[in-house]
């Protein structure tokens, strides 16, 4: 079996193609080990399973024999992208590595079919054109966002896209401004200008992995944390930065976690809300 690809799509189908009894399964890709889109803890996944990679490398035919797939060959890919940054694979046609295989799976993306949109929105090299920040189209009223806006990228993105524009209709209907304060940077804090003492650095809690069961290939491995850990967990994150200017009462989550933190002791959070279940000091009471 080889799979076309480098993304956490082809590794799934790698990965489901070795549990369901395929001898070999090869990953072959354009990009290099170190730019393979996949997640690092995925592709680790993939080779405790058993699947070989082959980085740098593109598809250049579909080997066969008696009208049925024997493998695939390929030729090494010298670059992903031209000088302007646009991808524009080039490839070293004497450089070449034949797998026998007797499937193959593409899983190389998806192309977004906007022929309908191209008459009332401007569309270029497959996407469709939107502003920056308010991801408003060229026709007055349209929004768009995904994959067919911005190209390639994270469902968590696309999500994103899509409050954006919500965000933007909202304000259109009031007639208010769609931009308003959402394109501003706010500064960043020197380096220097870090508390470099003070902060408590928590040791991640992983996943168990419970051993594989032969009989049930696609049973679920990773035992969930219970819920210590996921407090535990929650609390590592101090997200700095991110609520020191609250514009909403509804954006301070009480979680505390500032007033945990903070080198300085200097913050006090107000329990208007209300608090957790169980506390961090109930959780240590619990332990003990």
């Amino acid at each position: 079996m080889v799979v076309i690809g480098g993304g956490d799509v082809a590794v799934d189908a790698a990965i489901t193609a070795k549990r369901l009894g395929a001898s070999r399964v090869h990953m072959a890709c354009l990009e290099s080990r170190d730019a393979m889109p996949a997640y690092p803890h995925n592709q680790k996944d993939a080779e405790d399973e058993g699947v070989e990679f082959h980085c740098s490398f593109g598809p250049a035919r579909i080997l066969t024999e008696d009208g049925r797939v024997s493998g695939v060959e390929l030729h090494a890919c010298t670059a992903l992208t031209d000088e302007a940054g646009h991808f524009n694979p080039q490839f070293d046609t004497s450089s070449t590595l034949h797998l026998a295989a007797s499937h193959v799976i593409f899983a190389i993306g998806q192309k977004s079919e906007l022929d309908g949109f191209a008459r009332d929105v401007t569309v270029e090299r497959g996407r469709i054109v939107v502003e920056d920040v308010t991801f408003a189209t060229s026709e007055w009223g349209i929004f768009a966002a995904g994959d067919a806006a911005t190209g390639p990228a994270s469902v968590v993105a696309a999500i994103a896209g899509g409050r954006e524009c919500a965000t933007s209709i909202d304000r259109m209907l009031k007639g208010a401004d769609m931009t308003g304060e959402r394109g501003r940077k706010r500064p960043c804090v020197p380096d220097d200008k870090l508390p470099g003492e003070g902060i408590r650095h928590e040791p991640r809690h992983e996943r168990t992995l419970l051993p594989e069961d032969l009989e049930h290939p696609f049973a679920e491995r990773a035992k969930p944390l219970d819920m210590e850990a996921c407090f535990a967990e929650a609390l590592r994150c101090m997200t700095c930065g991110s609520k020191s200017r609250i514009t909403y009462t509804d954006d301070c989550m009480t979680c505390f976690n500032c007033e945990l933190n903070c080198p300085s002791g200097a913050i006090f959070v107000h329990p208007f809300k209300e608090r957790f279940a169980r506390t961090l000091d109930q959780i240590e009471v619990a332990k003990s």
